[in-house]
C-alpha cells in the first residue's frame, strides 16, 4: 500500500481545517500540520482536529510565526518536510495550505499518482513577465523589512516603509548586489508555485540542501516561489516536472501542481458559493485538477456541500 503525506501550512479557521482533515482522512495518508505560532493552538484544539480523522495519523509540528513573502514560509516547509521524514518517509507528499480543499476522493487521487511517483507536480510561472518586472531582484537582493505587513500600518508608516524598500532596492542595484552571482540561468532561476506534490527522493534532495537554502534565501522576498527551482536544478531533477509549461493566469489553463487557483479574478481569488464560481470550479475539475484554493467556509458555507458532492462523484 502506497503511503501519502499531506503537509499543511495553516493559520486559522479550525473548523474548516477539521473539514479539510476529514476529506484527506484515509488509511493510506498521514497528515502533518504547521500552525502559525501567532495563532493560539491549545491542546484541546489539537485533540479536536485529530478527532476529525478516523484513519489517518494527524501530527503537529513545532510552530514558527509565518509572514507572507518572508523566508519563514520556506522555514515552515522545511519543518514539515523534516517532520514527515522523521516518521520514516512516504511515497508521495502534498504541500497544501489550510485554505485548500480536494476536488476528488482519496481513491481517485491515489489511483492518479500510482504510476507517477517519479513526477514533480508544480506550476511554472510566466518567465517573460518575471523578466519584465525584474523579479530576480527578489532573491538577488537583501530584503530586511519583510516581516512588516504594510496592510497593518497606518498611512504614514506605510509610506515610510515603502520609501525604505524602494531605497533598499536602488542602493543594491547601484552597488550591483547579486546573491545569485550572475548565474540566474545556470542555477535554474525560475518562478514556481509554493504548493506542490512530489516523491520521497525529491524530499530528501531538499533536506540535503537545507544549509544552502538557508544561506542563499534568508533575507530574500517571496523565496517560497523561487528556491525550489534552484534546488531541483542542483539535484538534477528538473526533467521530472510533470508539466513544465508556463501559465498565464487564464481560466482554461492546466496548472501543473494540480491545484486550480483563480489568479485571473484576484491574487488569488477567494471562491464564493455562487453558481458562477461553482461552474468555474467544475471547469477546473474537468481540466484535471485535484485540489483548489482559496476557500473560506466561514463566509461561504454552501461550498462545503458542493465539495462533498464533487468528491462523491470522483
Amino acid at each position: 500500500m502506497l503511503k501519502h503525506a499531506y503537509l499543511i501550512i495553516a493559520y486559522d479557521k479550525f473548523e474548516q481545517l477539521a473539514f479539510q482533515i476529514s476529506l484527506l482522512d484515509d488509511p493510506r495518508n498521514d497528515i502533518f500540520i504547521h500552525m502559525d505560532k501567532r495563532t493560539h493552538l491549545t491542546d484541546q484544539d489539537k485533540k479536536n482536529l485529530q478527532a476529525a480523522a478516523r484513519h489517518s495519523n494527524v501530527y503537529f509540528t513545532p510552530q514558527i510565526a509565518v509572514y507572507w513573502g518572508h523566508f519563514s514560509l520556506v522555514e515552515a516547509e522545511l519543518i514539515l518536510y523534516k517532520a514527515a521524514a522523521e516518521k520514516g518517509g512516504y511515497d508521495f507528499y502534498h504541500l497544501i495550505s489550510g485554505a485548500d480543499l480536494p476536488l476528488a476522493s482519496q481513491d481517485y487521487i491515489h489511483a492518479f499518482f500510482e504510476d507517477k511517483l517519479d513526477r514533480i507536480f508544480i506550476t511554472r510561472y510566466n518567465q517573460e513577465e518575471e523578466k519584465d518586472l525584474k523579479l530576480h531582484k527578489l532573491v538577488e537582493h537583501y530584503h530586511l523589512s519583510r516581516r512588516i505587513d504594510p496592510r497593518h500600518l497606518s498611512p504614514i508608516p506605510r509610506k515610510c516603509l515603502r520609501l525604505y524598500q524602494v531605497l533598499e532596492n536602488k542602493i543594491q542595484t547601484a552597488l550591483k548586489v547579486d546573491r545569485l552571482h550572475g548565474k540566474r540561468t545556470e542555477w535554474g532561476f525560475e518562478g514556481f508555485s509554493e504548493w506542490k506534490s512530489f516523491g520521497h527522493d525529491v524530499l530528501l534532495a531538499v533536506l540535503q540542501q537545507e544549509e544552502f537554502i538557508r544561506k542563499q534565501f534568508r533575507f530574500t522576498f517571496c523565496s517560497d516561489e523561487y528556491f525550489f527551482s534552484i534546488v531541483l536544478k542542483r539535484a538534477g531533477l528538473t526533467d521530472r516536472i510533470y508539466d513544465h509549461r508556463a501559465v498565464n493566469d487564464l481560466p482554461d489553463e492546466f496548472q501543473g501542481n494540480l491545484r486550480y487557483i483563480n489568479w485571473w479574478d484576484g491574487h488569488p481569488y477567494e471562491w464564493i458559493d455562487s453558481a458562477k464560481d461553482k461552474a468555474q470550479l467544475d471547469k477546473g475539475i474537468a481540466l484535471g485538477h485535484l485540489f483548489s484554493r482559496k476557500f473560506n467556509l466561514d463566509k461561504y458555507p454552501d461550498l462545503k456541500e458542493y465539495i462533498l458532492e464533487k468528491i462523491r462523484e470522483k
